[in-house]
């Protein structure tokens, strides 16, 4: 009993020292075809009703392993409780970053990486709440780096179906660099994700992985200046339907 208790002790002091940083930023819907994305890697996959949570890391030995009831809170990120994950037909990775495209110093880096929520919800109100998110490093099976969302939780109307398109986040400039100086020193780092989302009546819901071109994505800011945009020519044309 005691040996437990030391283990689970020595557990919690670990993941309260995992570095976290709060940098996930939203870049909006991404459409797989419209927005360069080509075929994404599947992370986490996970489903349940009303709250579901899913995480997913590694092992000592390098193997995937879901969070939550499977292995442990280990896995999981501070604040994400993880246990609704799907385990089948490859629905909840890990990967390396060469896996995915990335490098440290190359065309596509950190700064390219975009998470893709993807909540497929069925019924009269097809709402989803992403209350957390992020993006986790495991080193030798360990956590070691933790990158959060500060701007959740947010509401989305879920896009029908899975893999179609979703709402993206990337690393803000500051913490890609922190995360491309990271992979520098740790090549062999492995990549994971973890989420809780409310509201959930259907699913599964997934959050993928891929690479964008910086040229490709908008800063936030852009979104505001092209609602505004719209919202303008809207009045506009009312004015020129009234004359």
């Amino acid at each position: 009993m005691r040996l437990r208790f030391f283990a689970m002790a020595a557990s919690s002091i670990a993941l309260l020292c995992v570095p976290a940083f709060a940098s996930l930023i939203p870049i909006g819907a991404v459409s797989l075809g419209g927005q360069g994305l080509g075929a994404v890697d599947t992370s986490v996959t996970f489903q349940n009703t009303g709250t579901e949570s899913g995480c997913v890391g590694t092992n000592t030995a390098g193997t995937a392993v879901p969070g939550g009831s499977f292995v442990g809170s280990a896995e999981c990120p501070a604040g994400i409780a993880g246990g609704d994950e799907k385990v089948g037909n490859g629905q909840s990775n890990v990967y390396t970053a060469s896996q995915l495209g990335i490098s440290s110093s190359g065309s596509d880096t950190f700064a390219n990486l975009v998470l893709l929520f993807n909540g497929d919800q069925t019924g009269a109100s097809p709402n989803i709440t992403l209350n957390n998110l992020a993006l986790d490093f495991f080193v030798n099976g360990a956590l070691t780096m933790s990158f959060t969302a500060p701007s959740l939780p947010t509401t989305y109307t879920a896009f029908p179906g899975v893999g179609n398109a979703g709402f993206g986040y990337r690393l803000d400039a500051t913490q890609a660099a922190v995360a491309n100086t990271y992979l520098a020193t740790h090549p062999s780092l492995e990549i994971g994700t973890a989420a809780t989302a409310t509201g959930a009546n259907g699913g599964p819901e997934t959050i993928s992985l891929s690479t964008i071109s910086s040229t490709q994505v908008p800063e936030p800011s852009t979104y505001v200046t092209l609602a505004v945009g719209l919202g303008v020519l809207g009045i506009l044309r009312k004015r020129v339907l009234k004359h």
